[in-house]
């Protein structure tokens, strides 16, 4: 029997772009990492969504909130539903992976 760990401090990341996706969409991303955390026994202790942002640059709002909220260590990990939620260019996901 897989023994879950819960001592494992994470928050999630939500993002929609475009006009092709919506709240809805925010809806169903935390849904699905809420889904993710309790199997892998991660502990969520908050959500950070951008709305209507692009991925291809990290000047959002929320994900600049919580890049800086990640030097306190209050967390040690970022669920997201799909990588490309947390960033579309390689060059921005490598500079935030640390």
């Amino acid at each position: 029997m897989r023994q879950i760990q819960t001592d494992k401090p994470a928050v999630i990341y939500a993002r929609f772009s475009s006009s092709k996706q919506n709240e809805t969409s925010i809806e169903g991303q935390i849904q699905a990492c809420y889904n993710f955390a309790k199997q892998e026994g991660y502990k969520v202790i908050n959500e950070y969504i951008d709305r209507a942002k692009t991925g291809g640059t990290d000047e959002r709002y929320s994900f600049q909130k919580m890049i800086r909220e990640s030097y306190s260590h209050q967390f040690q990990y970022i669920i997201v539903y799909q990588l490309d939620r947390f960033a579309r260019s390689r060059a921005i996901s490598s500079k935030y992976k640390e």
